[in-house]
């Protein structure tokens, strides 16, 4: 969203997003990006830029998105609109199955996207306040009690809020997997599948919980012992691998407040 801001465009517009390291992008026209997200070494033509700002790019410009420093992903926004047909009403890819984006797989070298420009953009600047840091070692993590919070032991609801979890190498998109105290729980019959989403953590039966997210699949087979809450859940998408989590337990109504503040402070700010 804050990088579609910068540029102009409605905050729903897709964007592209990087990993631990982008790629290079030559612009053939003169336009505006926004940059967001993990902290990174970020070039044009040679040159250091710093990114939540508005950015001019002129013709056979080079952009160069370097090592993440902190953070795992970084978002970039041109001003306009991506020429590409949409799929199901979207133009984001899914790797999984192929569909969306560009034959749905991921940009790769030589690959060309076309913009439908729009008008010059003012220049813009996120707030401070609304920047997020991600050079902590640590992180607290906000859950909802899920739905199948009662199969855990009582040992296993304290080795849960009381244990750092460690982030596992093997996370994607689709899910985060934990390094850590693994549950227990009480004896399952016939636990049938049901609707999942992003942020349930599922308990599958090695005991090591998993965090669904962005990719996730729509039903699961295994108990929903919490949720994350909905504020917590773009920070652990930038929380690097091997670093830790620690969970704590708030109420439905306090994961509420804490999204209806947020958008509070971005109607002031986002301006």
């Amino acid at each position: 969203m804050y990088a579609n801001f910068l540029v102009g465009n409605p905050f729903k517009n897709e964007v592209i997003e990087t990993t631990f390291k982008g790629p290079k992008i030559k612009f053939y026209f003169n336009c505006y990006i926004g940059i967001t997200g993990a902290e990174s070494d970020i070039k044009v033509n040679n040159r250091k830029i710093n990114i939540n700002k508005t950015i001019s790019i002129f013709k056979n410009d080079i952009l160069d998105i370097g090592n993440i420093i902190n953070g795992n992903r970084n978002y970039i926004a041109v001003n306009g609109q991506f020429d590409i047909n949409p799929t199901f009403g979207s133009l984001s890819t899914y790797e999984k199955i192929l569909i969306g984006g560009i034959k749905g797989k991921r940009c790769k070298k030589n690959d060309v996207i076309y913009i439908n420009k729009s008008n010059k953009v003012p220049f813009k600047v996120i707030s401070e306040t609304l920047i997020k840091r991600y050079d902590k070692k640590n992180y607290t993590i906000r859950i909802i009690k899920g739905p199948e919070w009662n199969i855990l032991t009582k040992d296993d609801k304290n080795n849960l809020l009381k244990n750092k979890y460690k982030i596992n190498s093997q996370s994607d998109r689709m899910g985060i997997r934990l390094i850590g105290k693994e549950m227990k729980m009480k004896k399952l019959l016939d636990f049938e599948s049901c609707h999942v989403f992003r942020g349930v953590v599922q308990c599958p039966k090695n005991g090591k919980p998993i965090i669904l997210m962005n990719d996730c699949q729509t039903t699961g087979g295994y108990p929903r012992i919490a949720i994350i809450a909905k504020k917590d859940i773009d920070l652990l998408s930038q929380i690097n691998p091997n670093k830790t989590i620690l969970f704590k337990i708030i109420t439905l109504e306090e994961s509420e407040n804490l999204i209806s503040y947020s958008i509070r402070k971005e109607k002031k700010l986002l301006i």
